[in-house]
């Protein structure tokens, strides 16, 4: 392996152990095996297994390069402080990862795969039966809609349904990986032996170039192929060939400005990827802002918006509720307090954790000052949206199988991982609800990332995050 490749695989490395917003106690928990109060190599390696990177086949020079940067005073070992200071450093501590353009997009080792293999996954409150489409639905009230991937015939079929013939629609893609259209289906890259997961170290890489990017793996595999046939993976055990040629193998842009032109549609596609496990990045917040704020807010619905993941659910969902939030700050609507008890008219006996009571919780909700009509503004939407998912649900689902109160297969380590991360998000919504109304009279004058490094105390709260 050269030392090139290599170093990049480290980067992708630490920008995993990076981006995961953990709490530096939390983490080190995860991967302080023996409880000893120091990290071995051995420890790393399987945290980071753990982290999701068993794509990526780490090699003990991996390792060794990883714990290399991480500790600080060479004795080997990867201590509480040295994890610390990792995850507090800045944002851009590892930004060159997520935009190299040495980056391998498509290797010896790796397939394409369709990425509508999910398209079966159906959602029984979705608004209307569009074929080929998982969780399609509107959060009711709202000029916003939620879909899965979409072939060029599906997309259209969406469109349609949504009268884009007679409305301006703002059409953003969140996936966090490259993604293109071969004959009108989207594929993606995945790894020969892992046909039916995504590419780690794919993730990250659009930075704030997804298009750019995806340019570039399009003129990558073309010339790859050079007009011969390749294999595409349909499902983990199907494949058949497929010529890849300039005129079948296009960017998602050209395919929805064919679907505006022979339709006569008035759409806009966007790319603004979006953290699958995480919440976003402040930057991605405020590229979301910059589209999402030209919804009509006029309560007419001239002008309204899609988002779509790869499944229609997670990521969708939690952008749809940054939407509902940034409409209503817009619109200037108010929500008496007393809304939370409408929320939980189930019962008084609702556990604390359901309502999203966490100890991390309630200090935001101090810190802010108006924290607690900004945690009340997110329940709501996040009821008014969890026809998928409810992400207070699935943090307090998580934290029953941590503690063994539900039977699972899988560790307790993954669903101590999978609940911080849900809570970061239900976090970051929290502050962001509380920045919207902040902000919108000015225009949204100062972007969110400005708007968060003012509060220094915001930092301090996000990794001491713990699922209590």
């Amino acid at each position: 392996m050269s030392a090139a490749v290599q170093d990049e695989r480290v980067s992708f490395l630490l920008e995993i152990l990076r981006r995961q917003k953990y709490a530096a106690n939390t983490l080190f928990t995860l991967l302080d095996d023996n409880g000893d109060g120091v990290l071995t190599k051995e420890e790393l390696a399987q945290g980071l297994l753990r982290l999701g990177t068993a794509d990526l086949e780490l090699t003990e020079e991996d390792i060794e390069k990883v714990v290399d940067a991480l500790d600080m005073n060479k004795d080997g070992f990867i201590n509480y402080q040295e994890l610390f200071a990792f995850l507090d450093s800045s944002e851009t501590f590892l930004s060159s990862a997520r935009t190299n353009a040495n980056v391998t997009l498509f290797s010896e080792r790796q397939v394409l795969a369709s990425d509508m293999q999910y398209a079966s996954i159906g959602n029984e409150n979705a608004i209307t039966a569009v074929e080929g489409v998982a969780n399609f639905r509107r959060v009711d009230g709202y000029p916003v809609y939620i879909c899965s991937s979409t072939t060029s015939t599906s997309t259209a079929d969406v469109l349609l349904n949504i009268g884009a013939g007679a409305r301006r629609v703002l059409w953003i893609n969140l996936r966090e990986e490259p993604v293109l259209y071969l004959e009108g289906s989207p594929i993606v890259v995945r790894d020969a032996e892992h046909v039916e997961s995504n590419v780690e170290h794919l993730f990250g890489i659009l930075g704030g170039a997804p298009t750019e990017v995806e340019s570039r793996l399009r003129g990558t595999l073309l010339e790859r192929f050079n007009g011969s046939p390749a294999d595409v993976y349909l499902n983990a055990e199907t494949s058949r060939p497929f010529d890849l040629t300039p005129e079948s193998l296009v960017t998602a842009d050209v395919i929805f400005n064919q679907i505006a032109s022979e339709n006569s549609l008035s759409v806009e596609y966007h790319r603004v990827p979006f953290q699958m496990d995480s919440p976003p990045e402040e930057s991605e917040f405020d590229r979301f802002i910059e589209i999402a704020k030209q919804m009509d807010t006029s309560g007419k619905d001239e002008t309204v918006l899609v988002l779509q993941c790869q499944t229609g659910g997670d990521r969708s969902t939690f952008a749809a509720i940054c939407a509902c939030i940034l409409y209503e700050a817009i619109r200037n609507d108010r929500y008496e307090d007393s809304v939370m008890e409408e929320i939980y008219k189930s019962g008084n006996d609702a556990p604390d954790l359901l309502r999203g009571e966490y100890h991390s919780v309630r200090s935001l909700m101090s810190y802010l000052g108006d924290g607690e009509k900004s945690k009340a503004q997110v329940d709501r939407l996040i009821d008014a949206s969890e026809s998928a998912v409810n992400i207070r649900r699935e943090i307090f689902e998580s934290v029953m199988r941590a503690e063994g109160e539900v039977e699972t297969e899988r560790p307790r380590s993954f669903w101590i991982t999978r609940g911080i991360k849900l809570l970061q998000r239900y976090w970051y919504l929290i502050v962001f609800a509380a920045y919207c109304n902040a902000m919108v009279e000015s225009g949204f004058s100062q972007s969110f990332r400005d708007w968060v490094q003012q509060f220094p105390g915001l930092k301090k709260l996000i990794v001491s995050l713990e699922l209590r």
